[in-house]
């Protein structure tokens, strides 16, 4: 071997294909064949000896180490081209790291075949991206416990949210956005969505644990509560007031726009009309319009209730879309399409109705009033307010109400209720 490779290095034989050849056949891959040529040539005739014994220097383990960077290279790159849930079956992540752990429960579930976190639970990781940039946290998992969470949450807390919204993130190329998060202008969080953080985070360690991803004694998630740190207020309640009227509905519905934004109508009426589907259900394979007995109906998955959803149409309203849409369902936008389509529509369509809501803050546990018109704040999640709204005033009952949305009580649409002008709750 020896001989046969000082004969192959040369000054001379830098890029003869002959020499690439002979490296192949002593078992170098031609990929990297003219690298380890060049690596040698480029070596002086004083470098190829050791001063000390005057020995040659070994030409293998210069081939070895080029080999073993080469075939490194390669597993990078297709590691790379992997897909999320390939990756973290296939155990390419790093276990020791908090941050690429917590990555783990946007993988599927084989006992479900379904992501262990849905999509509204996803943002998670945003969060933790900030907290890991701005917090510098120590990021092994051996460090993982009570401590770590609290600091994460006197984060959230202190210093609230970044106000950014980066595209087609995940746990493996969130610190692409690490400048974003640096520079980011930051907004303190309102309870609602304080406690749905602290929700999400418990929610998180407990799946990881179940995976045996983390320590079942590092966190007892059992004593996480939003009350210790939000000034003993645990008043919960959710913003049924972010709902459009009936007849604002009746607006949209009698409206004709065009491109995108015409599509974005169809998509949120028949979100609507479907029974206020979240979004992980509206973009979901399982929902569809069907045809049976000589009727359409929707159907659809309620995630929470874990349960197949049919409703029939309702008559003068999702009839008279699809007899527009020509019985079928529209062609869905993107999400973040969809979403900002929907505010030019309301802005098309002069949804200027003012909402004023009272908030308490995170920091300081004090109520901030705010001022928001109809087409600053309308976005998907409106749908299934809306609905219950919208079907309340049609003078349903509440049982017939959560059969249609996937409720499990009638006690979740008391917030609903709450919100209907006099003459609304008359016809009920």
């Amino acid at each position: 071997m020896e001989n046969e490779t000082n004969k192959v290095f040369s000054n001379e034989n830098v890029d003869d294909p002959i020499i690439l050849e002979q490296l192949e056949n002593l078992g170098i891959e031609i990929p990297i064949a003219k690298d380890v040529v060049n690596t040698v040539a480029s070596l002086r005739d004083d470098e190829m000896n050791d001063d000390e014994t005057g020995e040659q220097i070994d030409i293998e383990n210069i081939i070895i180490g080029i080999q073993s960077e080469y075939d490194k290279k390669k597993q990078d790159e297709a590691i790379e081209k992997m897909g999320l849930d390939e990756r973290y079956k296939k155990g390419y992540f790093d276990k020791s790291n908090i941050f690429d752990v917590f990555g783990y429960c946007w993988s599927t579930n084989k006992n479900t075949n379904k992501p262990f976190v849905s999509n509204t639970y996803k943002s998670m990781i945003l969060k933790l991206a900030d907290f890991r940039v701005n917090g510098q946290p120590n990021e092994h998992v051996s460090m993982f416990n009570d401590k770590w969470v609290n600091e994460f949450i006197l984060f959230l807390k202190n210093e609230g949210y970044a106000n950014v919204h980066p595209k087609n993130y995940s746990p493996f190329n969130i610190r692409n956005h690490d400048f974003k998060l640096l520079a980011a202008e930051r907004k303190p969080y309102v309870y609602k969505s304080f406690d749905k953080q602290i929700k999400h985070l418990k929610f998180y360690i407990e799946n990881l644990q179940k995976q045996e991803l983390m320590s079942k004694t590092c966190v007892d998630t059992r004593f996480i509560k939003t009350s210790d740190y939000f000034g003993g207020n645990s008043i919960n309640y959710t913003r049924a007031s972010h709902a459009l009227t009936k007849s604002e509905i009746e607006l949209i519905m009698n409206s004709q726009l065009e491109g995108k934004m015409e599509t974005a109508r169809q998509m949120f009426l028949t979100q609507i009309f479907a029974g206020g589907l979240r979004n992980e259900e509206f973009y979901n394979k399982y929902f569809k319009l069907a045809y049976q007995n000589e009727s359409y109906y929707f159907m659809w998955y309620a995630n929470k209730g874990d349960k197949a959803v049919e409703n029939p149409l309702i008559e003068g309203y999702s009839d008279v879309l699809l007899d527009q849409l020509g019985y079928s369902l529209p062609d869905f936008l993107k999400i973040d399409e969809y979403r900002s389509n929907l505010k030019k529509m309301a802005k098309e369509l002069n949804l200027d109705r003012i909402i004023r809501y009272k908030v308490p803050e995170a920091k300081t546990g004090e109520n901030r009033v705010i001022d928001k018109r109809i087409y600053e704040i309308i976005n998907p999640y409106l749908c299934r307010k809306t609905f219950v709204r919208f079907a309340y005033s049609l003078g349903w009952s509440s049982d017939k109400i959560i059969q249609w949305t996937g409720h499990g009580d009638t006690k979740t649409l008391k917030h609903y209720f709450d919100q209907l002008s006099a003459e609304e709750k008359k016809n009920i």
